[in-house]
């Protein structure tokens, strides 16, 4: 309805870390990506080795033996729950970008069952 394309990778990028499963990108990425002149893939392939953006980076973030033991309930940090959330490959990964024009973009793979990943602009959540 509101426009967005479906992304059919034939491999995942590689080094990756999780699945991205079905690649959806909602009508507003796609607008927004179009804009800058960038592709949807430069930010998954980042997405999927780690490096989450304004979430950090996956080989940067520290894990106390709490948070190792309980994940999400121990901390509200972003970078670490998703951290914790790859070594455990369950619920969910979200990193956030700037494109080259400035405009936040959110990638967020449901990493249990296989994958799925979204692309999409906060206020499309």
């Amino acid at each position: 309805e509101h426009g967005g394309a479906i992304l059919a990778l034939r491999r995942g990028p590689e080094g990756a870390r999780f699945p991205l499963g079905k690649v959806t990108i909602t009508g507003g990425a796609v607008a927004a990506l179009g804009e800058a002149s960038q592709h949807a893939i430069e930010f998954l392939a980042r997405h999927v080795r780690g490096d989450w953006g304004e979430n950090g980076q996956m080989d940067q973030i520290g894990l106390s033996a709490d948070e190792q033991r309980r994940g999400w309930e121990a901390t509200d940090d972003p970078g670490k729950i998703n951290k914790w959330n790859v070594l455990n490959q369950t619920d969910r990964v979200m990193s956030e970008y700037q494109t080259a024009r400035g405009t936040r973009l959110w990638v967020i793979t449901c990493i249990d069952r296989g994958g799925s990943t979204t692309v999409l602009l906060p206020e499309e959540y």
